[in-house]
């Protein structure tokens, strides 16, 4: 019988996996599918396994994207929020792409100001966001929030 840590492990696997495919297949709709999907499953895992609050800044922002997405805003503004990176470019620094297209994180204020809810947090979520995700590839911080998660899993 599998237990509900193990499930949770598989369950967080598989939507890495439909991630990492997304990127391969080169096919920007699903990228950004797949960040939507993995958010939807790792942040409920992570508090179930007791992590209310973020410590890397970085998960912090990913979880007020994670919000953004499961909450009210404009939807067509935050896919605005995913900008293309050419396949045409060939850069010497990782993640190596080589005639790969990839998607990286612009800006977060239009989306921020469709949103329904206190304007100073409203404010606080959007200065995070620009300041910690803007111009970052998700798959470089989706892989570190993966591992962290899977090693937490790993120890209960």
């Amino acid at each position: 019988m599998i237990n509900g840590n193990e499930l949770l492990l598989k369950q967080l696997q598989l939507k890495y996996n439909m991630f990492c495919e997304s990127f391969y297949k080169n096919d920007i709709e699903s990228i950004i599918i797949s960040i939507k999907e993995y958010l939807y499953e790792v942040f409920p895992a992570r508090e179930k396994l007791g992590i209310k609050q973020e410590s890397d800044i970085e998960f912090k922002a990913m979880k007020k994207l994670y919000n953004l997405f499961k909450h009210y805003c404009d939807f067509n503004a935050l896919i605005q929020t995913h900008q293309l990176i050419s396949n045409k470019s060939y850069p010497y620094q990782y993640p190596y792409r080589y005639g790969k297209s990839g998607i990286r994180f612009s800006d977060f204020t239009e989306v921020y100001e469709s949103t329904n809810y206190d304007a100073r947090k409203k404010e606080n979520d959007k200065n995070l966001c620009n300041k910690i995700l803007r111009n970052k590839e998700p798959n470089l911080i989706i892989n570190k929030l993966h591992n962290d998660t899977v090693s937490k899993l790993a120890i209960i």
